[in-house]
């Protein structure tokens, strides 16, 4: 059975505090929120939380004193959850952990698994149960199925590689092709974002990885001279009036090698085509062929700056 993390929201903090050591027991690291605005900051900053456990009664909003907790709150928070999961386009898996058991249960029980929180305390069985009843559904969620799938790929993500603002969007990538989710033609654009942002982010690292002339003054990458830079081909850099103000020559040692070389070439090429207007027809094959490319140079990306760079600073 794998660690995993749960986020618990309880307007009483000592409820967290018995409760943790027994988690991290059953290999369960529990986070805390005290609101409802906490517990939806701390998902949309950490998208490695993979579950979270709701109290029945709490507050809605940072600050509220004891007292002024909402009886609606487990509704509000079953509904503000499942808008962020169309937002992130993930499933969290979610239960209620509460000592308003009898109340609740039966305007929830078609909505969220209950827990009795005083019969928990009282009986180890249950309490063993609650934590299985956790692990199992964070097993079955697609997330976790993603990170556990894709761990070399998603730890090039975030720290010192990738920015950790684009850990959603190859999330969603690899969902996606996992999942056999829907293609829309607009999910190129996303493996064009985080293509770009290895680019920009190899740029900010070392103007000699990517050099500042090969980025445009918009702010992003110029593709085409990026790649055939990287593959150690002959590079020349114009101006908007088309001429040559720099040339790069060519190299017998490129920066990355054949394979590398050739998925950027393919992600360049792909997702420049299907990103804007095309009307020929294509498959999805297409764009998991993309992103795996991808998925690729994420993970090439990441070795090269350990290896290279073992001591530049965090993104």
């Amino acid at each position: 059975m794998s660690n995993i993390t749960v986020l618990m929201t309880d307007d009483g903090k000592e409820n967290y505090d018995s409760l943790k050591n027994k988690a991290a027991l059953k290999g369960i690291l529990l986070k805390y929120a005290e609101s409802l605005e906490e517990m939806l900051g701390e998902l949309r900053a950490n998208l490695q939380v993979d579950a979270v456990i709701l109290d029945g009664k709490g507050f809605i909003k940072k600050g509220q004193i004891r007292g002024t907790d909402r009886e609606d709150f487990v509704h509000e928070a079953l509904t503000e959850l499942k808008m962020l999961e169309r937002e992130q386009d993930r499933i969290i898996p979610k239960c209620v952990y509460t000592a308003w058991y009898d109340q609740l249960k039966d305007s929830l029980e078609s909505r969220v698994r209950v827990f009795d929180k005083k019969k928990l305390a009282m009986d180890a069985a249950l309490m063993d149960e609650f934590f299985d009843y956790l692990h199992s559904e964070v097993s079955v969620s697609s997330s976790k199925k993603i990170r556990t799938k894709y761990a070399d790929v998603l730890a090039g993500v975030g720290g010192k590689y990738l920015p950790a603002d684009k850990e959603s969007s190859v999330i969603k990538l690899l969902s996606a092709i996992e999942n056999n989710n829907l293609v829309k033609q607009s999910d190129f654009n996303t493996i064009r974002d985080v293509f770009e942002a290895i680019l920009k982010r190899a740029n900010t690292i070392d103007p000699l990885f990517i050099p500042n002339d090969l980025i445009k003054p918009d702010s992003r990458p110029n593709l085409e001279w990026c790649y055939r830079y990287l593959s150690g081909l002959a590079v020349d850099v114009k101006d908007p009036s088309n001429k040559i103000i720099k040339s790069y020559p060519a190299t017998k040692s490129p920066i990355v090698s054949p394979h590398i070389s050739r998925s950027i070439d393919y992600v360049k090429q792909i997702s420049s085509i299907l990103s804007h207007t095309y009307t020929e027809a294509w498959t999805a094959l297409s764009f998991k062929s993309t992103v795996l490319a991808l998925a690729e140079i994420i993970t090439w990306f990441k070795n090269y700056i350990d290896a290279k760079y073992p001591t530049i600073k965090l993104c």
